[in-house]
């Protein structure tokens, strides 16, 4: 021990070598990495974007024909010594926002508050329900939105896409006014019944906010409620898991179609327009069905506050990122806040309900055009004949 300690200064030196060598100096494949950099160079001059699990998939298939009969995992420990012994970095996220969760309570307590008020009328909406009977995970088909006019589509191109999504073109590929009325009518209308009497919670677009949107859901039988501004990540069910969710289930839906032989070539060759836009529609399509099947998606609305009941039984299930102890009581639907530049639209109106019909006990719950099983039932402070179904909704894909 006494002489370790002597040689301490030399022996810490080792150890910093020995680290240093193992991240910038030669990996234990390094005919697999000098061919993996060739490759990324090459890929990157096409202007192809390049991830880690591209990266990861490419080495493999480098190692399998370099070193046949060893193994190669490719690991994300790997990864990362292979970036820093080439001098590559991913490009830092900017869109970040500039006010924390707490900065922005005020706004999301008011929201919260004014919906209790709004559950507290004679005409309320306090039940969440919907149209599985059986509490099974039935979704509506997502809609994908792709940039161009969609004039000069092939039928082979529009025979190919999944059937599980609905594909919509539009020049930008951003909802406007005209997209946001048509969705109403055309897809939310013919996926929920028309007589029992529902509520849609969508963010503040300006085209959830025109005439012809909440013209095109009264045909259904549906008012709108907006979600206040610059508060969705804390409040909308599918910033708080679910559009995650999806989005990594379409990496590994992804990544086990590069290990397909000969996609990976495919990948790397480059496809055509045509040929991203159906290959996107199937990764979607799979990674949602995925994603519906395992995720708890009734706790999302208990965490973010939409599942609220005029007895205030789900109030302390609300946990937002951040915010230790959140609470709210009636006096906060009275807060000012500062004015925020909206989107042609204003944030947290309450809507007039008019009377609705008896409903079933089990029911299902919609967010971010996904329909999620419930059995909770109405509060005890309202009778059968005035609760409504709840349906929530994020109008964004």
């Amino acid at each position: 021990m006494c002489r370790w300690c002597a040689s301490e200064p030399k022996l810490l030196q080792r150890l910093q070598s020995a680290r240093a060598k193992a991240v910038f100096g030669k990996g234990r494949f390094p005919r697999v990495e000098t061919q993996l950099f060739r490759d990324f160079q090459a890929c990157r001059k096409k202007g192809l974007r390049i991830g880690r699990r591209w990266l990861r998939t490419k080495a493999r298939v480098i190692a399998k024909k370099l070193y046949p009969g060893r193994y190669f995992r490719a690991s994300e420990g790997w990864c990362t010594n292979w970036l820093r012994r080439n001098s590559l970095s991913y490009r830092k996220t900017t869109n970040k926002k500039t006010k924390s969760t707490e900065e922005r309570l005020p706004k999301i307590k008011r929201w919260h508050a004014r919906l209790r008020l709004r559950l507290q009328t004679p005409k309320c909406l306090v039940r969440m329900c919907g149209l599985d009977d059986d509490g099974k995970h039935q979704q509506p088909r997502q809609t994908i939105c792709f940039r161009g006019t969609g004039v000069r589509i092939r039928p082979e191109e529009r025979a190919g896409y999944d059937k599980r999504v609905r594909v919509v073109f539009q020049p930008k590929a951003y909802y406007d006014d005209e997209m946001c009325a048509e969705w109403a009518v055309s897809d939310f209308n013919s996926q929920v019944d028309h007589v029992q009497r529902k509520v849609v919670f969508c963010d503040n677009l300006s085209g959830q906010t025109t005439p012809a949107w909440v013209a095109g859901l009264k045909e259904s039988n549906t008012d709108s409620h907006l979600l206040p501004t610059d508060v969705t990540d804390e409040l909308q069910v599918v910033d708080q898991g679910v559009g995650n969710e999806v989005k990594k289930e379409c990496g590994v839906v992804q990544d086990e179609w590069l290990q397909v032989p000969g996609n990976l070539e495919k990948w790397t060759i480059g496809f055509t327009a045509s040929e991203r836009r159906v290959l996107i529609t199937e990764w979607v399509a799979e990674a949602c069905d995925r994603v519906f099947t395992r995720l708890d998606l009734v706790k999302l609305f208990e965490r973010t506050g939409m599942g609220l009941r005029l007895d205030g039984a789900n109030d302390c299930k609300i946990t937002l990122a951040g915010v230790r102890e959140y609470t709210f009581t009636p006096e906060d639907a009275n807060i000012e806040v500062p004015p925020t530049k909206r989107r042609r639209g204003v944030g947290g109106v309450i809507l007039p309900v008019e009377h609705v019909n008896h409903v079933e006990e089990h029911h299902v719950v919609a967010v971010g055009g996904l329909f999620m099983p419930s059995t909770l039932s109405s509060s005890a402070l309202i009778t059968e004949e005035e609760a409504a179904p709840v349906y929530v909704l994020k109008f964004s894909l």
